[in-house]
Parts: C-alpha cells; structure tokens; sequence
C-alpha cells in the first residue's frame, strides 16, 4: 500500500473517531422524540383494551392534546432536528396507532351490527 493512502486512512480514523458533541438543539429533538414516541406507545396500549367506540373517541382526543402539550412545549422547528430514522419510527408508529384504531372500530361495529337471537 502506498504511504499516502495509510496517512489518509490514518486521519480518516482519527475524524471517525473524534468526539462529537451535540448542540442544545439536537438535544431537544431527542427528548421530544423520546417523549413523542412513548406518548404513542402508550396510546397503542390503551387502544389494545379499549372496548367501546366512545372510549376510542376518548382515548383518540387525549392523545391529541398530549400530543400538542409534547409539541408546544419545545421551541419552533425543533422537529426539524428529527432524523430520517426518527421520523420513520414515529410514522410506523402512527400507521400502527391509526390501524389499530380502524381495526377496532371496525370490529365493534360489526359486533353491535350483529343479529341478536
């Protein structure tokens, strides 16, 4: 191997491996990231035992306003500082949330819709 391509390889590590710090800003998105997603999870539990159509209305009006309580309580476009990875995650979990959710308001109306003997 040429010594120019060790010396590259060499301060290529070094910069791999140098200490990164994140800014107060980046900081902030993880923390409205982790709030964000456990705030959902939370909600996709709830939503497991709910058992009736007034309480997945309730549940879905709660999580609405925890949602926008999480989001307000951060500075403007801080979800901005969201990566790709994070937003992926939050959208899978609301495809999940909003699925779930159909799948039991579909279930409970065909259940009331049931003939009674």
């Amino acid at each position: 191997m040429k010594p120019g391509y060790i010396l590259i390889l060499i301060l290529l590590l070094f910069c791999a491996c140098e200490n990164k710090t994140e800014s107060p800003a980046d900081v902030e998105a993880r923390i409205l990231y982790e709030q964000t997603t456990e705030t959902i999870r939370s909600f996709i539990m709830q939503l497991h035992t709910a058992s009736n159509p007034l309480e997945i209305d309730s549940l879905q009006k709660l999580y609405e306003k925890r949602i926008t309580e999480i989001n307000f309580s951060f500075p403007p476009e801080t979800d901005l500082k969201l990566t790709e990875q994070e937003n992926d995650s939050i959208y899978h979990l609301l495809q999940q949330f909003s699925q779930l959710k159909a799948i039991k308001l579909s279930s409970l109306d065909t259940i009331a819709s049931a003939p009674q003997e």
